[in-house]
């Protein structure tokens, strides 16, 4: 799977023009991006060991094209607005020890100072689910 994952905030009106022409409508660039980088993969195998909805927070619950599969040179994906709401509370719950205890409990093994690495990108994740939430949007997901 790809090294970068990248979570953009989509207004409603925006996903529904999508929805209609997917093959040809274009996001606008003005939309907010938060790119997690290489922790992605790390963020989401420990959100996989926490209480759902966490489990969807990186792979999302609307792929473009086929299913999560981390043998995929990119994956494609959106959150719908619901699940953006759900996610965004349960994202509020965790704490920076809760998410290192879970990134142990998923089998990494992290010296000291990469700890901030992964609370940097839980942080990122937070920050688009909560701008998501803010407009009552969507989020797209790219990963690659």
């Amino acid at each position: 799977m790809g090294l970068d994952a990248s979570f953009t905030v989509i207004p409603l009106d925006e996903f529904r023009k999508y929805r209609k022409d997917p093959m040809h409508y274009i996001f606008p660039d003005t939309l907010a991006k938060i790119d997690l980088y290489r922790e992605w993969d790390g963020l989401d195998l420990a959100l996989q060991k926490m209480k759902s909805p966490l489990s969807l927070a990186i792979r999302g619950d609307q792929p473009e094209g086929e299913a999560y599969d981390k043998g995929w040179d990119a994956y494609f994906a959106f959150v719908t607005a619901p699940l953006v709401k759900k996610i965004n509370k349960a994202l509020t719950a965790v704490s920076e020890e809760e998410l290192i205890a879970a990134l142990k409990e998923a089998g990494l093994r992290l010296r000291k100072n990469e700890h901030k690495d992964y609370i940097g990108a839980l942080k990122g994740l937070k920050a688009a689910y909560r701008a998501a939430a803010k407009i009552k949007g969507c989020l797209s997901i790219l990963i690659s």
